[in-house]
């Protein structure tokens, strides 16, 4: 696990600001891609999550946050990432549920056995007003659509491991499908 600078992570909402580029972006995930999952009511609420240097706050964004980036494991970017904001459990503190999310790591990259990379964006600290209560953003990124759905689980037991050890730190959380520009 590496830890990487701190930066800021914007969340743009639908229909915002399509094909802008925004000046300094370290990386872009644009939510342009449906659930390999399928079914009906998959509406994300953003259409691109931006990262970029602390000093760079672009117009288009509706929400910031300063955040640190830990790497679980670096890769290729994928066709297809799995982009996931994520909101404490109550009575949890943020220390503890970053530190539980550390723990999380190794049991992530064992059951979601194909995806190529795995990055959590822990948010520090809301720096616009009326931004969600999210504390961070997890990104496993697949070679292609046909990984997700055969490399998320090995397993409805490797479902429920996972789905039992988010609920001691995660409350919910918001999953997109979009593909990374760096």
């Amino acid at each position: 696990m590496a830890t990487d600078a701190e930066m800021l992570i914007h969340l743009v909402r639908r229909g915002m600001a399509q094909g802008i580029e925004v000046k300094g972006a370290r990386t872009t995930w644009l939510i342009d891609q449906p659930s390999p999952f399928g079914g009906d009511g998959y509406d994300p609420d953003y259409s691109r999550i931006v990262a970029t240097d602390l000093d760079n706050m672009p117009e288009i964004a509706d929400f910031s946050y300063e955040a640190r980036l830990v790497t679980g494991k670096k890769g290729p970017v994928g066709s297809i990432s799995l982009v996931a904001l994520v909101k404490q459990a109550e009575g949890v503190s943020r220390q503890d549920a970053f530190r539980h999310w550390d723990e999380h790591i190794p049991l992530a990259l064992e059951i979601h056995h194909k995806a190529v990379s795995y990055k959590q964006y822990r948010l520090l600290r809301s720096i616009t007003q009326g931004a969600p209560d999210y504390f961070g953003l997890a990104i496993l990124s697949f070679a292609s659509p046909e990984d997700v759905l055969t490399g998320i689980y090995r397993s409805k037991e490797d479902e429920k491991i996972i789905a039992d050890d988010v609920a001691e730190f995660i409350s919910s959380a918001e999953v997109m499908f979009g593909t990374e520009q760096s």
